[in-house]
Parts: C-alpha cells; sequence; structure tokens
C-alpha cells in the first residue's frame, strides 16, 4: 500500500477534476477497444482519482473535466485502494 500521499503521484500527470462538489487532481481515460485474441472489448470514458475524492460518489454524479460534463456509472477500488476508478459517461 502507498504511504504517500495520492495527490504526489497525481501532481505531474493529473489534471483538475470537479466531482460533485469537491475538486482534486484525477487522470481521465478516453473510451478505446482492446482486442484479446478473437474478443474486442470495448471500454467507457474513466477518471482515476484519490479514494478521498471518490468517497460518497453515487451513480449520476456530476463529473466536470476541462469543462466537459459527465455523469458517474461506477465506483470501483483500483488494486489496493488508495486511488479508485469512476467509469463516466458523457453528458
Amino acid at each position: 500500500m502507498i504511504k504517500e500521499d495520492p495527490n504526489l503521484y497525481l501532481a505531474d500527470f493529473g489534471e483538475t477534476v470537479i466531482i460533485g462538489s469537491k475538486r482534486g487532481k484525477g487522470i481521465l481515460d478516453s473510451p478505446g477497444q482492446m482486442i484479446i485474441g478473437d474478443t474486442v472489448m470495448m471500454m467507457d470514458y474513466s477518471i482515476t482519482v484519490p479514494a478521498s475524492l471518490a468517497e460518497g460518489v453515487k451513480f449520476g454524479t456530476s463529473v466536470i473535466h476541462d469543462g466537459i460534463s459527465y455523469k458517474t456509472k461506477e465506483v470501483y477500488p483500483h488494486q489496493d485502494g488508495v486511488f479508485y476508478v469512476i467509469t463516466l459517461e458523457k453528458v
């Protein structure tokens, strides 16, 4: 488990994000495809944020990144729970 402040890891690559009434840093991933053998997997928009920023986020919570509005779909911990991944739907 990471002992340092997770925001240190977002300082270089993270961008400002507003989730509900909270503001912090996150890394946005755009939709895409991944081909594994004969299977094509589609990926949604998602944002990786520190656990403190994801706390209390529910389905349909407003997210603003770079002036673009999204709504949350799912929230789940990434590996050890220091970071969370939130899947998004562009509004």
